[in-house]
């Protein structure tokens, strides 16, 4: 009885342990992301797209949505436990930094240059 029971114990670990090994799946950012962006000069709308190549490597565009102007980010780089990205890019001369913490369909990110911050919210569109 002893040998039954330790025997179905096991094998209900190794069933539930395995699917719950199995069913975990690493959070992916890629999507197109409509933005609310707050400025000095009030709240502005805008965009990113998240794509990620056969590599596995993430590609960034900030759309302004009022210019029709890309920016592609360089050196992306995705934290997958803490789910934040991070990129940088040129703006006007100037460096920037980028920060972008997800929440499932959601991001809030912030923008640095030039000693500025500029801060940012969005949803993922479905």
């Amino acid at each position: 009885m002893k040998v039954l029971f330790i025997s179905l114990s096991l094998a209900l670990s190794l069933l539930f342990g395995s699917t719950t090994i199995d069913s975990a799946v690493a959070y992916d950012p890629s999507g197109n992301w409509e933005l609310e962006v707050e400025l000095p000069s009030g709240k502005e709308e805008g965009a990113i797209t998240i794509t990620k190549d056969e590599d596995g490597d993430y590609e960034v565009t900030l759309v302004d949505t009022d210019e029709d102007e890309n920016i592609e980010l360089d050196e992306v780089s995705f934290d997958e436990e803490e789910m934040v990205m991070t990129g940088e890019f040129e703006t006007e001369g100037m460096a920037a930094t980028i920060e972008m913490t997800f929440d499932d369909d959601s991001v809030e990110g912030t923008i640095s240059f030039a000693g500025f911050e500029i801060t940012f919210s969005g949803e993922r569109e479905k």
